[in-house]
Parts: structure tokens; C-alpha cells; sequence
């Protein structure tokens, strides 16, 4: 649902801090490592290339797999919708201009 509302900024902030703190956390540690040992192993080329292409695949297979469930979703909604509408029409034929007159009843 849209909503034109603004997120405060401290509500969102509180969500997320435990999680941005951990991160700041994990960045210190590396930047510390990093700043006091300067000799790295050698690492492949190919390792990083691999490893982006896999995570890639894995996020495309996860998005792909969501959208199917909201068009799934969508269709069912779909059809619920035109089955009440349907169902409608045909309890307004089934009732007599008459009898709604008589009862004063009014079917939308």
C-alpha cells in the first residue's frame, strides 16, 4: 500500500541501528587488519569473478521465484474478484424488479 505519509527519520534510524552498528564493527576490524599488516596473500583473479557470478545467479533465481508468487497472487485476486462480481449479477437476476420495489431493498 502507498502511502503519502514521510518516515520519520528516528523510526527508521531505530530499525536499523543493531545492524548498522554491526557493520561499523566489521569494517573497523578489517580496517585495523588492513592497516597493520601489509603483506596479503596473493589472491586469483578468477575467485572474485566466480563468486559475483554465483551470487548473481542465486539473486536473479530469489527474484524470479518472488515475482511468480505476486503474479500467482495477482491472479487469484483477479479471479476472486470477478467471480463476486458475477456472483452479483446473478442474484440481481434472479430477484424481481417487484420484489425490490416492495421491499425498497437496494442491490448495488
Amino acid at each position: 500500500m502507498l502511502l503519502d505519509k514521510k518516515i520519520p527519520f528516528k523510526y527508521l534510524f531505530g530499525q536499523v541501528k543493531y545492524d548498522l552498528l554491526r557493520i561499523m564493527i566489521i569494517a573497523g576490524i578489517f580496517y585495523t587488519i588492513k592497516h597493520f599488516i601489509n603483506d596479503y596473500p596473493p589472491l586469483p583473479i578468477a575467485l572474485p569473478a566466480i563468486l559475483g557470478t554465483s551470487i548473481s545467479l542465486l539473486l536473479a533465481f530469489k527474484l524470479n521465484q518472488s515475482y511468480d508468487r505476486w503474479w500467482e497472487a495477482r491472479k487469484i485476486w483477479g479471479s476472486i474478484t470477478n467471480d463476486s462480481r458475477s456472483l452479483i449479477l446473478e442474484i440481481k437476476g434472479f430477484i424481481s424488479d417487484k420484489a425490490l420495489e416492495e421491499n425498497k431493498t437496494q442491490i448495488v
